[in-house]
């Protein structure tokens, strides 16, 4: 799998295991064990997480071992398995071991501009319990655990109009990068630039935080947004679950 990003042989490893760290953070916050490998990362999680529910996830790049390894690691339990790139073990080999496609999405890199300002914005970051409750009761969920509010390195970006969630993105430091998770924005508010303005916040802040640059996983419908934003597509992405 090639990067598009600067270059050193760790890269991948050095790419991918922060992005894992910091979305197992942003979805389970101390609630997940995060198990690195060269070429792999598991995670083992609490409690359920996701709106398909599970408590363990495995991910792979670079690795030829693939299905082996996971079955080993989770026996018989019930879990996920998110492949980087590995073009040469297709969907039907997968599947043929017993798990199901679930979805496609993308790696994704923007390195952090040093001139970016993003100047005057409406857009707030949360920084107390009371912002949190209401923020939580938007989403219709608890988003924002009590660690995420305490951690100097998580950021949970929004806009509002009239009480109103109109859009949201969370951003965590891990290493040299930022990690943007749950980029979302309200139906009726599409189409008036505020997920640019809060990517645009983002990178403002992964800069004066010393990051070099912002990672993601896009979904399919997300890309067109974030290559507009200047992201690179770095490597597909493919989830399945084991089938039982």
């Amino acid at each position: 799998m090639r990067f598009d990003s600067p270059s050193n042989e760790n890269l991948a490893d050095d790419l991918v295991q922060p992005l894992i760290t910091g979305w197992a953070k942003s979805r389970a916050g101390k609630n997940v064990t995060v198990i690195h490998e060269h070429g792999r990362t598991h995670c083992v999680f609490k409690t359920p997480i996701g709106g398909q529910s599970r408590d363990r996830e495995s991910f792979y790049w670079e690795n030829t071992d693939i299905i082996e390894s996971a079955r080993n690691f989770h026996q018989e339990r019930q879990h996920f398995l998110s492949i980087f790139g590995n073009e040469n073990l297709p969907d039907t080999v997968v599947s043929a071991a017993g798990y199901k496609l679930l979805v496609r999405e993308m790696l994704m890199y923007r390195p952090v501009r040093k001139d970016l300002n993003s100047g005057e914005t409406s857009v707030k970051r949360i920084s107390h319990s009371d912002e949190a409750d209401w923020f939580n009761q938007q989403k219709g969920h608890k988003f924002i655990l009590p660690e995420h509010l305490d951690d100097n390195d998580v950021y949970d970006f929004y806009t509002c109009d009239g009480g109103v969630l109109t859009s949201c993105a969370r951003a965590i430091h891990q290493n040299n990068f930022f990690v943007v998770d749950d980029v979302y924005t309200h139906p009726e508010y599409r189409r008036k630039g505020l997920a640019s303005q809060i990517l645009t916040e983002i990178a403002t802040t992964a800069f004066q935080a010393g990051a070099y640059a912002e990672i993601l996983i896009a979904s399919e419908g997300g890309i067109p947004l974030y290559l507009k934003e200047n992201f690179l597509a770095v490597a597909p992405l493919r989830v399945f679950s084991m089938n039982n």
